[in-house]
C-alpha cells in the first residue's frame, strides 16, 4: 500500500503534480498524503507536491476537497479528468 496514493492502488504507477495557491498552502505544506511524496514551494509561495498513484479515485477526492485552490500540473489525464468531472457537475447544476 505504500508504493501508491490510496488503497485502490492497482496497474502502473504514475506521478501526479498538484500545486495549492499559498493561502491553501499553509494547511497542505504540513500534510502527508504518501510517504514517497516530494514537495517544495515556488517564490510566489504556491506549494507543490508530487506524489505516486495507480487508480485515481481517492486522490481525485482529496483534489476536489481543495478546489479552487488546487491545479493538477501533471500528468494531463488526471487534468483532464477532474476537469470532466466538475465540468459535468456543474452543468447538472445549471
Amino acid at each position: 500500500m505504500d508504493e501508491t496514493y490510496g488503497v485502490f492502488s492497482s496497474g502502473p504507477t504514475q506521478w501526479a503534480v498538484l500545486s495549492f495557491t499559498a493561502k491553501r498552502a499553509q494547511w497542505v505544506g504540513r500534510e502527508v498524503w504518501h510517504p514517497k511524496q516530494i514537495t517544495w514551494r515556488d517564490a510566489d509561495g504556491r506549494h507543490y507536491m508530487k506524489l505516486p498513484y495507480s487508480a485515481p479515485q481517492e486522490l481525485i477526492m482529496d483534489i476536489l476537497r481543495h478546489l479552487p485552490d488546487v491545479r493538477v500540473e501533471e500528468p494531463p489525464a488526471l487534468r483532464r479528468h477532474v476537469k470532466d468531472l466538475v465540468s459535468n457537475w456543474l452543468a447538472a447544476e445549471a
